[in-house]
């Protein structure tokens, strides 16, 4: 990925994402300092799928009920939030923007 950036981002490591819940990494996305405006987690499942479906409230239907069927791995899911604070971001907040899987590339 460091590839497509013209300048590498800011990378930190958190061993709570490698195997964490819906709780964990929720916890990490809220102790997010507010001056980022665009954060990537990446890390493994069931974890991501269960806080991603957590997360979302709204967006095209079609593509919640393609998410909902599972996030494979090399998934992505875009989900935008209104507040400007990482500390507000709460479940069925989240608006998903976009959602590719390896299948639909």
């Amino acid at each position: 990925m460091s590839k497509a950036f013209s300048a590498l981002p800011p990378v930190d490591y958190d061993d709570r994402l490698y195997e964490g819940g819906p709780d964990a990494i929720l916890a990490v996305i809220r102790e997010t300092d507010p001056s980022i405006r665009t954060l990537l987690i990446i890390g493994h499942n069931p974890g991501l799928h269960e806080t991603a479906r957590l997360l979302i409230a709204a967006g095209d239907i079609e593509t919640r009920e393609r998410l909902n069927e599972g996030l494979p791995t090399a998934g992505l899911a875009r989900i935008d939030f209104p507040a400007d604070d990482w500390r507000k971001v709460r479940p069925r907040h989240g608006r998903l923007g976009v959602f590719v899987s390896p299948r639909s590339l």
